[in-house]
């Protein structure tokens, strides 16, 4: 069973598995993380921090464009309690979503519950910890590359849609149920060995977006996003939002750009700045 864990009594701890190169997104991760991209009016990554009650620690391991994550996590996120374990530094080799796990453990206290998961699944799920004594794997009916079928983890056969679906989310109650875990290979892979540890717990509401087909159907409206601002189609207008108000000077003197520019060009631009809402739409 998982209950709603009561944040004032219990610090939560939580490894975002992030350092995939994201080569399933094709070129939207051309040049910045998958963990950086927008889903709704924040990144995927913040969109996870928030799903967690202020005080939680986030271990995030970083790999591809390691730099870029941390510089977007410790300015423009800073208000969050990040850990970043950059896997090219620690295991040069590692490979996986196991790549950085262990190093991760390090920051996990002894017979304390925290969550494992990766940067590109989302959830509506209260903040929630298991009651068991075990590794508490999440399933979905959405498709999904690994099955839980009869006890066991296999492969899903051509990414088809199954109500088993390993989602990319597990809540286990003691890091010593990890111990052996290699510093390459597949994090699943690894869990079939401990089989006799595992309990399921079926996601009703959960978000993939692991492919850029996943995320073009989840997001046909975000279209870009950076440390100052991100961008989406609302309608007729392409709106642009600061992300911060320290950012609002800089979306001002671009909007002025664009009024200039506007005038020199064939067309009209229809555009205007809102300062309460730090936001400039044309």
């Amino acid at each position: 069973m998982v209950h709603k864990i009561n944040p004032m009594i219990e610090k939560q701890y939580v490894i975002i598995q992030a350092g995939g190169r994201g080569t399933r997104m094709e070129m939207l991760t051309k040049h910045k993380p998958k963990a950086l991209l927008p889903f709704g009016d924040k990144t995927l990554i913040q969109n996870i921090a928030d799903e967690y009650p202020p005080g939680t620690e986030f271990i995030v391991i970083s790999d591809y464009l390691h730099e870029v994550l941390s510089a977007y996590l410790f300015s423009v996120l800073n208000e969050y309690n990040w850990t970043v374990i950059p896997v090219a530094n620690t295991t040069p080799a590692a490979t996986g979503t196991c790549a950085g796990v262990k190093e991760a453990l390090q920051y996990i206290p002894a017979n304390h519950p925290f969550t494992i998961r990766w940067c590109d699944v989302l959830t509506d799920l209260p903040t929630r910890t298991s009651s068991c004594k075990g590794i508490e794997v999440f399933l979905t009916d959405k498709p999904c590359r690994k099955l839980w079928v009869n006890g066991r983890i296999e492969n899903a056969p051509e990414f088809k849609q199954s109500c088993n679906g390993i989602c990319g989310i597990f809540v286990i109650s003691d890091k010593s149920l990890l111990d052996g875990i290699p510093e390459s290979g597949e994090f699943t892979d690894f869990l079939q060995t401990k089989t006799e540890y595992i309990v399921t717990t079926q996601l009703s509401e959960i978000v993939e977006l692991g492919t850029i087909e996943q995320y073009s159907a989840a997001t046909h409206q975000c279209i870009f996003a950076s440390k100052n601002n991100n961008i989406a189609i609302i309608g007729d207008y392409v709106v642009k939002r600061a992300t911060k108000p320290e950012f609002n000077e800089r979306l001002r003197d671009e909007t002025e750009w664009y009024r200039v520019v506007s005038h020199k060009v064939k067309g009209v631009v229809d555009l205007w700045h809102d300062e309460t809402q730090n936001e400039c739409n044309c």
